[in-house]
């Protein structure tokens, strides 16, 4: 064990004492140094940071202030553009099974070979965990959505996931699981 301890600590001394490795000079080559001092740069070497600018209301540092046409306050919209990338609608689930369940809503699924569903599990839009297995509550659906995917998991965790595919209209969403 002793000779093992040796061993290592030799070899780091080696390797410290020889430079850890890596590189070696050769012939041609330069060396940079960097130093943390404030002189101003010389002629041979460049500033990385740029020149400083003192920053004002109206200009943050990176946008041009030059063409005043290009300010945001210069945009403007017809007034019958009206864009609303979602809505908002009630989603009822009800239950005629009373025991607790999980249910996870996901805005995007495939399915498998044998047509099973598989949600995508990073377009989960509801979580909930409840006591009957049922569920209200809004829900922000974006308006390129057509379909969700309900899963209804046991709270015992026992059987399969099941799977209810309910298509989005207008209104209020109600539907009903065993």
């Amino acid at each position: 064990m002793k000779t093992t301890q040796l061993s290592f600590l030799m070899l780091l001394s080696l390797l410290s004492a020889c430079g850890g490795g890596g590189g070696g000079g050769s012939a041609g080559s330069t060396t940079v140094e960097s130093s943390n001092n404030t002189s101003p740069a010389s002629a041979d070497t460049t500033t990385i940071d740029g020149e400083n600018i003192e920053l004002t209301a109206e200009n943050d540092g990176f946008l041009s202030t030059e063409n005043q046409g290009d300010k945001l306050q210069a945009l403007a919209a017809p007034s019958s553009h009206q864009f609303v990338p979602a809505s908002t609608q009630m989603i009822t689930i009800n239950s005629t099974n009373s025991s607790p369940c999980h249910l996870n809503i996901y805005s995007h699924y495939d399915s498998d070979d044998n047509n099973n569903f598989v949600p995508d599990s990073t377009s989960k839009v509801i979580q909930a965990s409840t006591s009957d297995c049922q569920y209200s509550g809004k829900l922000y659906a974006m308006n390129h959505w057509s379909a969700l995917l309900i899963e209804v998991i046991d709270s015992q965790l026992t059987g399969k996931p099941t799977y209810y595919e309910i298509t989005l209209h207008s209104g209020p969403i109600n539907i009903s699981i065993n």
